[in-house]
């Protein structure tokens, strides 16, 4: 009995450690904030993990990927801190090539290719960076929730061959709270006031009140 307790003991960490050494990368959205107000901005990173604890030690040269979002709700705002990460190197400086289009509603496509050899992209890369951030701005009213997911996404590596994800989409949800319109405070202080006032004078002519 105590051996085959042992014997289970041992499988469980065997498979354990086996399944650790061989996780696969996954892409990620991390909003800057999960609630946003009416025409206030935020962004959403799009991160990579899990690339040097994959059993592998990948490195990404290269992704091309699509970010959908609600049109009726958000617009993407493509100025800083839209851009590139630069783990694939640096577009301004020539070690990389990308491209972000908006143009169509409710998608934005972007891609990058590193034109950096692999003993420097292995350099610079670590288990998990942001591929490249892209801002929002929401335009609807507040009490609505939208849900932003990646699709069609294709990360190679060094070489150009595809590395495997855990999953082609990811997801991460903003909600859009609506902020009371200072009117609405400046009504409700007076109210309070004049409340106040009555109650006051109430107690000045009837003492038996307090």
């Amino acid at each position: 009995m105590k051996r085959a307790g042992l014997f289970v003991g041992v499988l469980f960490a065997t498979w354990f450690t086996m399944g650790a050494a061989f996780a696969i990368p996954t892409i990620s959205l991390v909003p800057s904030s999960g609630t946003v107000s009416p025409s206030g901005s935020f962004f959403i990173d799009i991160n990579i993990s899990g690339l040097q604890s994959s059993g592998t030690d990948a490195v990404v040269g290269a992704f091309d990927l699509d970010l959908l979002y609600d049109p009726s709700l958000f617009s993407p705002v493509i100025a800083p801190p839209t851009g590139f990460g630069l783990l694939l190197g640096d577009i301004s400086l020539s070690e990389a090539s990308g491209g972000i289009d908006a143009s169509l509603p409710g998608t934005v496509s972007l891609f990058e290719v590193s034109l950096l050899t692999p003993a420097e992209l292995d350099a610079l890369q670590d288990d998990s960076f942001t591929l490249a951030t892209i801002g929002f701005m929401a335009i609807s009213a507040g009490g609505t929730s939208g849900v932003f997911s990646t699709s069609d996404v294709i990360v190679s590596d060094d070489l150009g061959d595809p590395l495997s994800l855990a999953s082609p989409t990811a997801t991460a949800t903003v909600r859009i709270v609506a902020v009371p319109e200072p009117g609405m405070f400046l009504m409700l202080l007076v109210g309070a006031f004049g409340l106040l006032v009555v109650t006051q004078r109430r107690f000045r002519r009837d003492p038996s009140l307090a």
